[in-house]
């Protein structure tokens, strides 16, 4: 297509006209109005030598520039989003009216012509928190440029040249790092130490309140041979569980145990240990006695 329109530029001389998006300065945001959310990943070294890919969340509050950040060596979901969530408002101790997003998979099911629908573990984390939601159109990251700036900072400031050991020393870094430089350095726009300004705008957040964070189960659809598969392995589930096509089970991961209960997550059917590797049968042999029967 691109190189027949460009025959058809050439042949009858018509010009290419590019188009100018025009800026504006914004004006800075009450104190405790706004705050901005984004994602980050990044290659480092590992001690050995290695290559290690870690994710990091990042929220700036708007107006006083104050930063968290924090790290996982896990690709995000709506449940570590929002483990998130609760680390920076904890760090920054409250939480701001509106927070601005990308429309990301991790929060958001489907566009649906603009009446956006969330996730259900998301809406109702937002529902405890009462905070407000704006996302931003798609491929448009000057609407949240400060948040933008954070992961550019992150990425050639703090982990540039850095040397990965593990997450929790990370974590542990990073937090060494907002404390003295992120936090503490005058901003380049406002010429203010966002710490200093932070106190200020600490009496307009809202208190932070912890939430408990539920677990919420995927569902995998049961095979006829009373297994699921999850990521290229096969894990067995007690005899009687498959009782038709529609025979679905609910899914979560906690450290090294796959946890298998029914869809709504409610009661535990069985757990497996993870294996290393794919195509992998894990079978527990209690499963294959017929328990009905005495």
């Amino acid at each position: 297509v691109f190189n027949f329109m460009q025959w058809v530029r050439t042949k009858h001389n018509l010009p290419h006209i590019e188009l100018h998006r025009q800026y504006g300065m914004v004006e800075e945001l009450p104190y405790g109005k706004q705050a901005q959310v984004d994602f980050g990943e990044y290659n480092m070294r590992s001690s050995t030598g290695y290559r290690v890919k870690v994710f990091f969340f990042t929220m700036i509050l708007s107006r006083s520039r104050f930063k968290y950040v924090w790290f996982t060596d896990r690709y995000f979901t709506s449940e570590l989003a929002i483990m998130a969530h609760e680390k920076a408002f904890e760090y920054i101790g409250g939480v701001p009216d509106e927070i601005v997003y990308d429309q990301d998979k991790v929060f958001i099911v489907s566009e649906n012509g603009g009446d956006i629908i969330l996730t259900d573990g998301f809406r109702s984390y937002t529902r405890d928190q009462s905070f407000t939601l704006h996302f931003c159109r798609k491929a448009d990251p000057q609407s949240k440029g400060k948040v933008e700036n954070v992961v550019k900072y992150v990425k050639q400031n703090f982990l540039y040249n850095r040397t990965y050991h593990n997450i929790e020393t990370l974590n542990d870094e990073v937090l060494g790092w907002m404390g003295r430089t992120a936090n503490m350095m005058p901003h380049g726009i406002t010429k203010k130490e966002p710490f200093r300004e932070k106190t200020i705008e600490q009496a307009f957040l809202k208190p932070y309140v912890p939430q408990t964070i539920r677990p919420t189960p995927m569902t995998y659809a049961v095979r006829k041979d009373n297994t699921i598969s999850y990521k290229g392995n096969f894990y067995s589930l007690p005899l009687g569980t498959f009782k038709g096509k529609s025979t679905q089970v609910g899914v979560h991961v906690k450290d090294t145990l796959l946890i298998i209960a029914d869809p709504e997550g409610d009661k535990e059917i069985c757990r497996h240990q993870i294996p290393a590797g794919k195509g992998n049968k894990v079978l527990n042999n209690d499963h294959k006695r017929d328990k009905s029967e005495a």
